[in-house]
């Protein structure tokens, strides 16, 4: 199935972590062959409305009184012809710090909540294309463009 992915957000200096929970959901929507295009197909768009960062440097200076990364974006998702198809809201969270720093601070960081966030985003995905054959509409919607793109063909 064919799908556009647009991250946005509301939260000031957070285009790199835009960019990296984009990265992040198209790597996993590959991975479960859907294709993903600039434009076209269905068209998923996410704006990230709150986001606490947590780096692994501030993570090993001060420990667990750090807390855990977090985002929290909502989620649209429309048809070809820009019918809304479904809305939700996802949220992800680092790990909590523990006891053993080494086997930790790596996975503690604001990259590990986008990428939950994104799992989740994937898991509704899939409901939603499960549930409510969202391939047949898909494939509806590019029928309608096509003859909607041949009704405004010129002839001499």
């Amino acid at each position: 199935m064919t799908i556009s992915v647009d991250v946005q957000t509301k939260v000031y200096g957070s285009e790199k972590e835009a960019q990296i929970l984009k990265n992040i959901l198209i790597s996993k929507l590959k991975r479960e062959n859907w294709k993903v295009v600039e434009r076209g197909g269905l068209n998923l768009l996410i704006v990230i409305t709150h986001l606490k960062r947590v780096g692994g440097l501030k993570r090993f200076v001060m420990g667990f009184l750090v807390g855990r990364a977090s985002v929290k974006a909502e989620v649209t998702l429309k048809d070809i012809n820009d019918n809304l198809i479904t809305q939700f809201s996802v949220s992800g969270e680092s790990a909590p710090f523990e006891i053993i720093p080494l086997i930790t601070i790596p996975f503690t960081t604001t990259r590990q909540a986008l990428k939950k966030a994104a799992k989740q985003i994937l898991n509704s995905l899939r409901d939603e294309t499960q549930g409510k054959g969202l391939k047949d509409l898909a494939l509806q919607s590019l029928k309608n463009i096509k003859s909607e793109t041949q009704h405004y063909t010129f002839r001499k």
